[in-house]
């Protein structure tokens, strides 16, 4: 997502700028029923920039989605849309004093293309709502639950990958919680009638705590492909800020958290698969002080702060 903030009406003292934003969408539904007005924070599984930003500046924002086009016989149309995206972009980054990047992979991008002053500024958590869920960690379970929430996106989630683990691990319980898009993939009708894998459409906002809380580990599954690349999950600091182990694939932004105990990636590879996440499975009742650190220190109050001193610098 690009946003281009270019009118600072509450604070008449800051000289007129424009940001730039650079960040994958969130997938827990419509933005509308995630954002509050009235408070002007963000609010779980939203992705903070605009709306704040919207709601603190009182900001003009120009936002353009590059989505996964299906094939369709109007190929040649969806080429000239992604051209025009491309080009809106370009103008976007142009115009911009300051950008801030949510992955590494994008602010790579924005260096290459001649932007100097570029913000790493990674998707973060609301603490205060995630980090504060109680979790018997001293109950036994002899079915660990793996668990994954967001948008069960045919172009993102390697269900392959899913599909199998279900099937070789029978003793584990792999729970699905997000609306699907697109057409429903031979794989994924399969995935949803093996006996231990569970899947909800979608829950409520405020639930969302609650059902990460009744995971075992968090699951990042992603395609590794180009549209990944660049994706950084705002799931992944609200699974540590839950005390889970997490496993992802397909996420090569995220490589850098990688840690005993904390993160373990692996190859979209089944056996590799596996393998980290019986280790993530074995590990779930050390190092949660470690894993919550973690995500306290990715609050999103703490991020919107140094958005704002970067801005004020500029």
């Amino acid at each position: 997502m690009l946003l281009q903030v270019d009118r600072f009406q509450t604070f008449p003292d800051i000289p007129r700028q424009n940001v730039a934003c650079t960040g994958s969408d969130q997938d827990y539904g419509n933005d509308s029923d995630a954002y509050d007005g009235n408070d002007r924070q963000p609010q779980a599984g939203q992705f903070a920039f605009g709306p704040t930003l919207q709601a603190i500046f009182q900001l003009r924002c120009n936002v353009t989605l590059d989505q996964p086009y299906k094939q369709r016989s109007d190929y040649v149309l969806n080429k000239l849309k992604k051209r025009m995206i491309y080009k809106t972009e370009l103008k976007i980054i142009k115009a911009a004093h300051k950008c801030f990047a949510s992955s590494v992979y994008l602010k790579s991008n924005l260096i290459k293309l001649g932007k100097e002053k570029v913000e790493l500024i990674e998707n973060g958590v609301d603490f205060s709502l995630f980090g504060n869920i109680a979790k018997d960690t001293e109950e036994s379970s002899e079915r660990p639950v793996l668990g994954f929430i967001g948008g069960l996106k045919p172009w993102k989630i390697d269900f392959n990958l899913l599909h199998e683990c279900a099937k070789r691990k029978p003793e584990w319980d792999i729970m699905l919680i997000g609306p699907s898009y697109g057409e429903i993939s031979i794989v994924y009708q399969d995935l949803l009638n093996l006996p231990n894998v569970k899947i909800l459409s979608e829950i409520p906002l405020e639930k969302v705590a609650e059902y990460i809380a009744s995971f075992d580990v968090g699951l990042l599954p992603y395609l590794n492909n180009k549209y990944n690349q660049g994706v950084f999950p705002l799931k992944f600091f609200e699974y540590l800020a839950g005390g889970l182990p997490v496993v992802g694939c397909g996420l090569p932004s995220t490589i850098h958290y990688v840690e005993k105990h904390i993160y373990e990636y692996s190859e979209n590879n089944i056996d590799f698969f596996i393998e980290a996440c019986q280790r993530a499975v074995e590990d779930r009742r050390v190092s949660i002080d470690r894993r919550k650190s973690l995500a306290r220190s990715a609050d999103w109050n703490q991020k919107f702060e140094l958005i704002w001193n970067n801005v004020k610098s500029t």
